[in-house]
């Protein structure tokens, strides 16, 4: 992967019904057994795991089940933090990742030594509840959003909260952040972002819409300024030819 540029892989999350057990040859058994203990769920977290398996592994020229990859929460230690690759492998000893899905679609996000995160969800042009929208925006953020036509809210509104999602992936979990301390600009053309911490000075991050198809709104937060984005498409050929022959 060139520099300063960012891959986006996406899949269409119902175009893989029925590839369980092909999925479930590319996890390690960690990731099986805890796959396993979801009955609601279950089906898009495996596709979630073995994915991204999938595509590390393309990047990293390993076999999928050899990618290590770290869960642990900086803070606690459970297995709930940013997802990260437990050691450098040296066909990209830098890459950054992030995961989401949202609504029918799983997206996954990859830098070579940029910080980076992603988040999808689903959009309906049904009203934003007052309460969320005082919840999730700053003043002048919710005064954008009353400001876009009725038709069009909900949708600015959701770029707006993908944006804050993105950016609080790529700083990592375990930071309890409220949302209105992360400040977006106007989406999809995006720009500069910052993010405040307590005792910390604000810190920023780019962050940009990306065009995912209707019915869905999707951003990215990177380190740095993206000279390039690619947008790749993810099909069930990629789960069964990595395992023919």
């Amino acid at each position: 992967m060139r520099q300063n540029t960012a891959e986006v892989w996406i899949a269409e999350m119902a175009e893989f019904t029925g590839l369980s057990a092909e999925l479930d040859r590319l996890l390690s058994d960690d990731e099986r057994a805890h796959v396993q203990r979801f009955r609601a769920g279950g089906a898009t977290l495996r596709l979630s795991r073995a994915l991204l398996r999938l595509v590390l592994a393309d990047y990293l020229h390993v076999a999928p089940t050899e990618v290590e990859i770290d869960r642990s929460c900086p803070s606690c230690g459970r297995s709930h933090g940013k997802p990260r690759l437990r050691r450098p492998y040296a066909a990209a000893p830098a890459l950054h990742f992030s995961v989401a899905h949202g609504g029918d679609l799983l997206v996954l996000a990859l830098a070579d030594a940029i910080q980076v995160g992603v988040d999808v969800e689903p959009w309906t042009p049904e009203e934003v509840a007052a309460e969320l929208l005082e919840f999730a925006l700053t003043p002048a953020e919710h005064q954008l959003v009353q400001q876009a036509p009725v038709a069009e809210r909900s949708r600015v509104f959701a770029r707006y909260w993908t944006g804050k999602e993105a950016v609080l992936k790529a700083l990592g979990s375990g930071l309890d952040v409220h949302l209105q301390a992360v400040r977006i600009p106007p989406l999809p053309g995006g720009g500069m972002a910052s993010v405040t911490l307590p005792g910390s000075p604000p810190r920023e991050w780019w962050v940009r819409g990306v065009d995912v198809g209707h019915g869905h709104v999707c951003s990215l937060a990177t380190g740095e300024q993206l000279e390039e984005l690619r947008l790749i498409p993810l099909s069930p050929d990629f789960v069964l030819d990595s395992q023919s022959g």
